[in-house]
């Protein structure tokens, strides 16, 4: 069973992680630390994670997340967990970005599967259209908040994503990054940023800082627009 030091934050909170790995991520050749699904709630719960995301790279299990939430149900967990992925897209210059896509969790297995499918046919580790991506993603008709990195490794800017700052409520960046201040010179009102764990070893996972409010209700929309950001 993975354990880990529960951070200790002076607020009346659920925490939220969005950026987390499972071994799917070994498609991409990534370095992944897994034991399995039930261990990952266990180690979820014990750092007083209420509402988390798996977002692989490039690739989402529909059969991944039905386990998960079955697990949930069934040990009593009382976690909120959402359909999510990492994607890498190429950017206006041809480097590489990454960009959090974190769905709407009201949704059927059926629908879960054609997310599976949509990630599956468009989604590349060598880069994907971001224009064709959110198009794609759009079909599905299910709502659905992207997070791109700014500032961290394989980051996007402003002109990558500005067609789409309508589905944008947070940036994922560390604090003190210049990339972060030059995305958020182009907008009148700033990006929130937030900072997950980005979790690839689940034997040293310490929590997240983020957090939403305990009288919130936990849908896609109050993730859109309640999140917080503890700095420590």
């Amino acid at each position: 069973m993975m354990k880990g030091n529960v951070k200790e934050i002076a607020v009346d909170a659920k925490f939220v992680d969005l950026h987390l790995h499972s071994y799917h991520s070994r498609r991409n050749k990534d370095v992944i630390q897994w034991f399995d699904e039930l261990s990952t709630l266990i180690c979820l719960r014990d750092h007083k994670i209420k509402v988390f995301a798996i977002t692989d790279h490039d690739t989402f299990s529909a059969s991944l997340y039905s386990k998960l939430k079955q697990l949930n149900i069934s040990h009593r967990f009382d976690m909120v967990i959402f359909p999510g992925v990492e994607i890498t897209v190429k950017r206006v210059n041809e480097d590489r970005g990454h960009i959090l896509f974190i769905f709407d969790n009201n949704i059927t297995d059926e629908q879960a599967k054609k997310i599976q499918d949509v990630v599956f046919r468009n989604a590349h580790s060598y880069g994907t259209n971001i224009d064709s991506f959110v198009s794609n993603v759009d079909k599905l008709g299910i709502d659905y908040m992207m997070i791109p990195h700014v500032g961290k490794c394989d980051y996007v800017v402003y002109q990558d994503v500005k067609d789409y700052m309508d589905r944008i409520p947070y940036v994922e960046s560390p604090d003190n990054k210049s990339e972060l201040n030059r995305f958020n010179a182009n907008l009148e009102k700033p990006v929130a940023n937030l900072m997950f764990s980005d979790t690839h070893t689940w034997d040293t996972y310490n929590g997240s800082n983020v957090y939403i409010d305990n009288d919130q209700e936990i849908n896609i929309s109050s993730l859109k627009t309640q999140l917080k950001y503890k700095r420590g």
